[in-house]
């Protein structure tokens, strides 16, 4: 439908912002595989909801604000904010309402942040691996 009405033509427009859907694709896998490992760390599923919800949407922003902004904490543990878990995928693939207030915002994955997302991923998967070993299912 946007193909027909649009000025451009050609595939080159439709493939030149694919890197996103590919990070999408890493964020979502990421954090599913951190929703699996917890799961298989915590056996009730009621638990392993709300423990999610509020680690995402609760802890983990107040944690990260609270060591950028708290006057007493060393300069290395408030650059490390970056490396917390939902917190970098948040930073995978930012948020773009600054565009519509006129203001620059990264239109690139990069690839530190790929990196890291990279990295939880090994982790949870290496955790959600080693659980399931020690189980033995």
């Amino acid at each position: 439908m946007g193909g027909l009405y649009s000025n451009e033509e050609g595939y080159p427009y439709v493939l030149q912002s694919l890197d996103f859907v590919l990070a999408y694709f890493l964020v979502l896998l990421t954090y599913l595989s951190f929703c699996f490992w917890i799961t298989l760390l915590i056996p009730k599923a009621g638990l392993v909801i709300v423990g999610l919800f509020l680690y995402t949407i609760m802890f983990e922003p107040f944690l990260g604000i609270f060591l950028e902004n708290f006057p007493h904490v060393y300069d290395t543990i408030r650059s490390s904010v970056s490396l917390l878990p939902v917190r970098s995928l948040y930073n995978l693939i930012p948020v773009p309402f600054p565009k519509y207030f006129l203001r620059e915002f990264q239109e690139y994955v990069g690839i530190r942040e790929t990196v890291i997302v990279l990295g939880w991923l090994a982790v949870n998967l290496g955790l959600s691996y080693f659980i399931l070993k020690k189980k033995d299912w």
